[in-house]
């Protein structure tokens, strides 16, 4: 035996017709007798009764740059970043200090070294020596934390502090080295 599906078993509203055809012709053909139902009905029946009230304050999407702290590991893996990109420009400029260097004196290595004596030529050299040297302690604490160390939050922090003083010691230790002429570069 079919049973006959009927919205009633549902407890759902009861829709009514607009048009005097029988039922059975109804069932069949949809575009003649369309069902309506009662305003609101639907809703009553689909709908929480009472929405949920939104919140009196809304919360700011993201905190505001003035009042937010980075903190020390942000900056350091956004540092790490940037100083990888910067040296990538190390690169270029090293290569053009080997190319100057195969070419001799008159090839263009007068030319890269009196570049490199200005005021611009040291701070680039001095950049480009800090993101070396930057980039290699950041490197260690990578490491560390590859071997399962440094991960607690004050450890973290710390450590993050750590190497960008340890980077700007280094830069000052190979600058001072080689403007004193104790690097081999004067002599």
């Amino acid at each position: 035996m079919i049973r006959a599906f009927s919205p009633a078993a549902l407890n759902l509203p009861q829709a009514a017709t607009d048009c005097d055809t029988a039922p059975a012709k109804a069932l069949v053909d949809w575009g003649a007798c369309v069902p309506k139902l009662p305003p609101g009905s639907f809703l009553k029946a689909f709908m929480a009764e009472n929405p949920q009230v939104p919140a009196a304050r809304r919360r700011p999407l993201s905190p505001h740059l003035t009042i937010y702290r980075w903190p020390a590991t942000m900056m350091t893996s956004i540092t790490h970043r940037a100083t990888g990109i910067a040296l990538s420009v190390g690169a270029v400029i090293l290569a053009w200090w080997l190319v100057c260097v195969s070419n001799g004196i008159d090839g263009g290595y007068g030319t890269f070294m009196a570049f490199a004596g200005t005021p611009i030529g040291i701070l680039i050299l001095f950049g480009c020596t800090w993101a070396l040297c930057y980039h290699f302690f950041s490197g260690l604490r990578h490491l560390a934390w590859d071997l399962g160390y440094g991960f607690n939050k004050k450890v973290a922090e710390h450590n993050s502090v750590t190497v960008f003083a340890l980077s700007f010691l280094a830069v000052a230790a190979i600058f001072a080295l080689v403007w004193t002429g104790h690097a081999g570069y004067l002599q």
